[in-house]
């Protein structure tokens, strides 16, 4: 609990900060999470260079997210 409200009241770092994170960076959200909003999901892919950005608009699409994180994991030649 503490570390979620820790979360809450902290602002993401500057935007020229992330864009310097050149990291793979696999985004995934989902409209219903009120802790992490689908529109910082999309700030966040739009500022790092490596980002993939997936929302599931529904639990189906949800199930799917192990599948992702191993594709994603799998790197380039597994994408």
């Amino acid at each position: 609990a503490a570390a979620l409200r820790g979360a809450a009241a902290s602002d993401l770092p500057p935007p020229d900060s992330l864009a310097g994170i050149g990291a793979p960076t696999l985004i995934l959200a989902w409209p219903r999470d009120r802790s992490h909003p689908v529109a910082v999901a999309r700030t966040l892919a739009d500022i790092l260079p490596e980002a993939t950005l997936h929302i599931a608009d529904d639990d189906r699409a949800i199930q799917r997210w192990p599948d992702l994180v191993a594709d994603f994991c799998a790197g380039p030649s597994g994408r």
